[in-house]
């Protein structure tokens, strides 16, 4: 006589699907708690240069191409005008005070077209070291074409600034300005 063993494993069957489908269930339920978004509380201020005030960046320093392609960059300093300074804060926070930067290190991609410069932020006399990235572009007359933004906690810089940030959008031109000198020999 032949023993039938499918009646046997009918019920363990249903047991297991039951238990995947269970499980199964409470995954998805843990992964959408874990998508779950939450708003923060506080509300940083983060004012932008206008473009219309691109141009009040002074900047200054030299470059190096080799192949059409940016090399090294020396020197690099740039400062905001009064201009900028008043669109920057309507709270009067850093109205009066001088921002500049001045490079310290410098680290090109060229592949990238992305500059990292660190360097020493100074706002209003308190000094700090900051970076920047930098998107540049070679242009045909061998200028250099930069551009970039950084949000910068005052309150970093300054002690007593409340905690709120100030985001410089900006770009600028460099142009070398060197100049080839011929030497004699006799």
């Amino acid at each position: 006589m032949r023993k039938n063993y499918t009646i046997a494993i009918l019920p363990n069957l249903k047991l297991i699907s039951v238990s995947f489908l269970l499980m199964f269930f409470f995954l998805f339920i843990q992964q959408g708690k874990a998508q779950t978004s939450y708003k923060t509380a506080t509300n940083l201020a983060v004012p932008k240069i206008t473009s219309a005030l691109v141009d009040a960046i002074h900047p200054q320093g030299s470059f190096s191409i080799k192949d059409g392609q940016l090399d090294e960059i020396y020197n690099l300093k740039f400062s905001f005008s009064d201009a900028q300074l008043k669109a920057l804060s309507a709270d009067r926070l850093i109205e009066g005070k001088k921002i500049t930067f001045e490079q310290t290190r410098v680290m090109v991609l060229p592949l990238m077209g992305m500059v990292h410069v660190v360097g020493t932020l100074d706002i209003g006399g308190h000094k700090g070291t900051s970076d920047f990235q930098l998107a540049f572009k070679v242009n045909n007359d061998e200028s250099v074409s930069f551009k970039g933004s950084r949000a910068i906690k005052l309150s970093d810089f300054v002690e007593g600034f409340p905690k709120n940030e100030v985001k410089l959008d900006f770009e600028f031109v460099l142009k070398n300005n060197t100049t080839e000198l011929a030497t004699l020999t006799p």
